[in-house]
């Protein structure tokens, strides 16, 4: 994210973006070419809906958070990627 990315629903620096997966045109979620929602969020319009653990190196993990579109998504609160 860039300084200037301001957060989609109130402005204010955006300092994450949106991990909610989106569907292909097939329909379908495809994990080998996953695309986000993507939208710049703050921190007080964010929700975390879970923490990432990548078993491939130390300091990988990550958030999964979602803007307020897809808040209410529910989705696993822990995921490991061997």
């Amino acid at each position: 994210m860039s300084e200037d990315d301001k957060c989609h629903f109130c402005g204010n620096p955006g300092t994450k973006l949106c991990d909610h997966p989106m569907k292909e045109a097939d329909g379908f979620y495809h994990l080998e070419t996953a695309h986000t929602c993507d939208l710049p969020i703050c921190d007080d319009c964010s929700t975390e809906l879970g923490v990432t653990f990548d078993m491939h190196g130390p300091g990988s993990v990550d958030t999964t958070d979602h803007c307020p579109f897809h808040s209410d998504t529910k989705k696993p609160a822990l995921v490991v990627v061997k």
